[in-house]
């Protein structure tokens, strides 16, 4: 469910081939600063804690 998040929103490069790639580990900052409900609902799902917070915030 994740990585199906982080595809749809995340930046996008294009490699040699043409082939558009979502890189992963820059994909939870980007979602982070840009779609601040979708990075607190990715947060809730994390170890199963189903707990909609605001971990925009939270340090």
């Amino acid at each position: 469910m994740k990585n199906k998040i982080y595809n749809q929103l995340s930046e996008k490069y294009v490699d040699v081939e043409g082939k558009r790639i979502a890189r992963v580990p820059s994909n939870i900052n980007y979602i982070k600063e840009n779609h601040h409900p979708t990075y607190n609902f990715i947060k809730s799902l994390e170890d199963n804690k189903n707990d909609i917070q605001d971990y925009y915030n939270e340090k």
